[in-house]
């Protein structure tokens, strides 16, 4: 009679081996992947499970995760495709998943904090947080999470977009006494919700931008704290308030007078997605030196701010004021002007709609603003 050879049997020698499965089954449980034993059937199963199994189930649980076998997800949280890069910092001892077993190897993280960028990642492309996301922020939330904005808005836009999603107030996602990183890290707030930290622009550089405002009739908005000032009208100004909630911009038509109402964080060019890559970008990189930098959140949109500075900057001086370890947050965005902030978190996500530049600091990629990314990436590796 010809033997066979089953590590099943091995362990439960009395029973028949299908019957042997069963049995099994329904004393066993099955481990993370990552556990630390030695043997082959001690990676998969451990101890007393309430529940009895049928051999199908066990044959799907002990071997899925080693052969490939599809499980069933869940498809209410963290259901859609996530890219793990290959060299992610999440966890040294879990081997990164590729897109077509993402869903067999859920990496065990936790975080104290998520900083959240705001256009192009927790807003979709209509300029709204969807009830989904507000949910998610709700959720992380209740469960003792730190969610803190870091975005190049202001302030009181911040306040303005989170307000019509139902998550401010004192006992919500952010209100008054909040901590949170605005206007690219130049205002930062900290601790029930006080000023910690501010730069100014270079004054030289805000009369010279103004002056080629005014020359090349290219618009200007001076961000000033909770203020947005600028020297003429134009029909790209109220985009700023009707789509990017920013304060209404009040017009100041003298430049000596603009420069002297109030101290300037960054300076705000508007103009076509060609006209900013032809124009502007190369013009004001040369023309400032060292005295300011430009970034880029938006393609239509160009921003001047004092040199060496970024929004990751702004979560440094928070995360030290704080005394929270960069290893305990996870940052989520999707512009240029997030990779600081992706760069320093323990685990930084730039959704697919996100800056080339942004991808490639990132450890995780995951899916579209539009389609609620933040939210995945939330439930998927904070929940």
């Amino acid at each position: 009679m010809k033997k066979h050879h089953c590590i099943v049997c091995a362990r439960i020698p009395q029973l028949s081996c299908q019957s042997r499965l069963a049995s099994l089954m329904a004393r066993l449980v099955v481990l993370p992947l990552n556990s630390s034993s030695s043997s082959p059937l001690s990676t998969a199963l451990f101890t007393q499970s309430s529940t009895p199994a049928t051999t199908s189930s066990l044959n799907s649980s002990l071997f899925g995760s080693r052969l490939g076998v599809s499980r069933p997800v869940s498809s209410t949280k963290g259901d859609k495709l996530i890219k793990l890069r290959a060299s992610a910092r999440i966890n040294s001892n879990v081997e990164a998943p590729t897109p077509t077993n993402i869903h067999e190897k859920k990496a065990p993280l936790k975080y104290s904090y998520i900083f959240c960028d705001m256009d192009g990642t927790l807003l979709n492309s209509k300029g709204v947080i969807s009830a989904r996301t507000a949910e998610a922020l709700k959720e992380a939330t209740a469960r003792g999470i730190k969610v803190v904005m870091a975005t190049g808005k202001s302030r009181t836009a911040a306040k303005r977009v989170l307000e019509e999603a139902g998550l401010t107030g004192r006992d919500g996602v952010f209100s008054d006494f909040s901590p949170g990183v605005f206007i690219q890290g130049l205002l930062v707030y900290g601790r029930n919700g006080q000023e910690i930290f501010r730069r100014n622009l270079d004054p030289s550089v805000c009369r010279e931008a103004c002056l080629y405002s005014l020359e090349h009739k290219v618009p200007l908005i001076a961000f000033c704290e909770n203020s947005c000032l600028t020297l003429f009208d134009h029909p790209l100004v109220d985009h700023l308030h009707t789509v990017y909630h920013e304060p209404k911009v009040q017009i100041i038509t003298s430049v000596d007078e603009l420069l002297e109402t109030a101290k300037i964080q960054k300076l705000l060019f508007m103009d076509t997605v060609e006209g900013v890559a032809t124009s502007l970008r190369p013009y004001w990189s040369k023309a400032i030196g060292s005295r300011a930098g430009v970034v880029q959140a938006i393609p239509d949109i160009l921003e001047i701010v004092p040199p060496g500075s970024s929004k990751g900057g702004g979560v440094r001086v928070l995360l030290d004021h704080l005394g929270v370890s960069e290893n305990e947050v996870m940052a989520i965005g999707d512009g240029e002007n997030d990779v600081e902030m992706l760069q320093l978190a323990g685990l930084g996500v730039a959704l697919s709609n996100a800056s080339e530049k942004a991808k490639a600091v990132a450890d995780v990629i995951g899916i579209s603003n539009d389609e609620d990314g933040a939210t995945d990436a939330i439930y998927r590796f904070a929940l």
